[in-house]
């Protein structure tokens, strides 16, 4: 008898275990090693969480050679598709191919003819500040002109012919890392603008992207008074100047695309007429698009990360591998498994997985046959981990009499009414709201003292600390 199909075809896609170690890769192991069967809809989203949380876009040059790098890396440069690179980018570039070669001998090399134009070119530009200095210093900072693709190419082959294929593949993800490049070099095509941004935004290369992320990306390019918000977004709809035609049209667009269960995937071409439209009715210039565009790709991936698991049903046992995977995931502050089959001793892997996790604040197990034992161990992780604010237990069996299930003691259980998680809850809630103001006053009092120990902490690459390594700094001054 044929054995039991663990992970089917298509879920170890290639990049799948890149970077080692991250909850796709212990998903898929842990399924392995369980004999649960894993879920493609599961697999698929921690597919995408491992990509946005990798500090380098590493599926993007899997199994790529030199001149697949190359090819990859002038994509990045010219999202647009121009034919071009701006002259700022390919320095960038080509010196980060080969930091001990100057980028304009790289150019000499591989494109004599356009670094004899950009010599030139300056050459006429010293000319003008010679003969009129004042003139020259208020008129607009001259750059030199955008490089032809096949110069950069060139120029990009040259500069790392004495590189090696590591070195390649490490100087290209370097620069992959940075969005928004060549997005301002033909801003007035917002189609080519808003596929440039799925594109950024589709990691898992699935060509779509769910529909949170697309009510994300309209509210960011919408104008500053209706990118709060979905409500001040179609306020601002409703209420913007132009046709009557041109507003009904953008508002539908909202209610088909934005309105979306979240976990919805939206394909590129709804992508770009959905936001095409609203940026046109709300009258979004093409220039204020571009920036807007390249700010909302180069923007860190926002704090509280919500892993929504409610539309899969899991079972007890399914539910296991997929705690052991985001185990190693400290940044989510959500968790939702509403109807995932989440049973008492699952909890009680719950307690042992989360009772230490710096940052998940909410849990969801609506739906689920929990009774008293899961009860207690719920109430054990809100012990060990005061952190906890919110847990969802409606239509579990705790908050239904008719069902309760006893620890085979006589008398009132000893979870009545999930009494015991609720208390757990106040208990944590409280201290949350004092640790909070104690933390506000230490900033306040002592932030001359705290600014040295903020950079100490900070990642110098983003600008940012961990919330709990400052919880943990500011707990010592107040």
């Amino acid at each position: 008898m044929p054995g039991k199909i663990v992970i089917r075809d298509g879920l170890k896609a290639p990049g799948w275990q890149v970077p080692p170690g991250n909850v796709l890769q212990r998903y898929l192991e842990a399924c392995e090693e369980q004999g649960v069967t894993a879920v493609r809809s599961v697999a698929a989203l921690l597919r995408r969480r491992a990509r946005a949380m990798q500090p380098l876009p590493y599926h993007r040059v899997i199994g790529q050679a030199r001149t697949q790098l190359l090819a990859t890396l002038r994509a990045h440069l010219d999202p647009l598709a121009t034919g071009e690179v701006s002259a700022a980018d390919a320095e960038v570039a080509l010196t980060m191919l080969n930091p001990r070669m100057p980028w304009r001998d790289a150019l000499s090399s591989g494109a004599p003819d356009t670094a004899r134009e950009y010599t030139a070119h300056e050459a006429e530009q010293a000319r003008r500040k010679a003969r009129d200095p004042v003139g020259h210093a208020k008129a607009p900072h001259a750059t030199l002109p955008p490089m032809p693709g096949h110069a950069f190419d060139a120029a990009a082959a040259a500069a790392c012919a004495s590189a090696s294929e590591e070195e390649v593949r490490q100087a290209v993800l370097e620069v992959l890392a940075v969005p928004g490049a060549g997005l301002l070099t033909r801003p007035s095509d917002a189609p080519a603008l808003l596929a440039a941004l799925f594109r950024h935004l589709d990691v898992a290369d699935e060509g779509g992207i769910p529909a949170n992320l697309t009510l994300s990306a309209a509210l960011a390019l919408a104008p500053p008074g209706a990118r709060d918000s979905l409500p001040e977004l179609m306020r601002a709809l409703a209420g913007a100047e132009g046709s009557n035609a041109s507003r009904s049209e953008a508002l539908s667009c909202v209610e088909a695309q934005l309105l979306r269960p979240s976990h919805e995937l939206v394909d590129e071409s709804s992508f770009v007429g959905c936001l095409h439209q609203i940026v046109g009715a709300l009258g979004v210039e093409s220039e204020q698009l571009a920036l807007a565009v390249a700010r909302h790709m180069s923007a860190m991936p926002r704090a509280g990360h919500v892993y929504d698991f409610s539309r899969f049903y899991l079972g007890s046992r399914g539910v296991l591998p997929l705690l052991q995977a985001i185990s190693c995931d400290d940044s989510f502050e959500e968790l939702r498994l509403c109807g995932c089959g989440v049973s008492d001793d699952t909890c009680g892997v719950l307690r042992e997985m989360l009772q230490s996790h710096p940052s998940l604040t909410s849990m969801d197990v609506r739906g689920n046959p929990i009774s008293d034992a899961g009860g207690l161990e719920l109430a054990a992780l809100l012990d060990a981990n005061p952190r906890i604010t919110e847990v969802r237990l409606a239509g579990t069996h705790l908050l239904r009499r008719y069902s309760r299930t006893h620890q085979g003691d006589l008398g009132p259980s000893p979870c009545e009414d999930a009494r015991l998680v609720a208390d757990m809850l106040m208990r944590n809630q409280v201290a949350y709201e004092k640790d909070s103001t104690l933390l506000a006053d230490a900033l306040r009092a002592e932030h001359k003292e705290l600014r040295p120990a903020f950079a100490a902490l900070m990642d110098a690459r983003t600008g940012r600390a961990p919330l709990s390594l400052l919880r943990s700094e500011v707990a010592a001054f107040a």
